[in-house]
């Protein structure tokens, strides 16, 4: 839940951004037995065309098997600033992804998830 954030962050509810918290999904990934979680931010295409990709960072998912097991979760956010309560309308994707980049040395991967980008993402 909301209340394993590390400390240093903050709650995206606190800010008058919209559109940049609308443009974060919490993904959840299997990595050697175990589920995790993090953050990705979808991409925006040169055309618009709303496809599903997702920058996210290598130590979250760093290979094809991860990937694949990747689910996202777009408005995953607190009903309030620091309220610790999720609000109503989160939108899970399809789980599975394909990696198509990823790089250790600057902790970044591209991935291109199952499903569309919801509307006012």
């Amino acid at each position: 839940g909301l209340n394993s954030v590390g400390a240093c962050e903050i709650d995206a509810r606190c800010g008058t951004q919209v559109p940049e918290r609308n443009s974060v999904a919490r993904i959840i990934f299997q990595s050697g037995g175990q589920t995790f979680a993090c953050s990705g931010t979808v991409l925006a295409t040169s055309n618009s065309d709303k496809s599903p990709f997702v920058l996210t960072a290598n130590h979250c998912v760093g290979t094809a098997a991860e990937a694949q097991s990747v689910q996202a979760f777009w408005f995953y956010q607190s009903i309030a600033c620091n309220s610790n309560t999720l609000q109503s309308g989160i939108i899970a994707s399809p789980t599975g992804g394909a990696l198509l980049v990823t790089d250790s040395a600057s902790d970044q991967t591209f991935l291109e998830i199952l499903g569309v980008i919801p509307r006012d993402v």
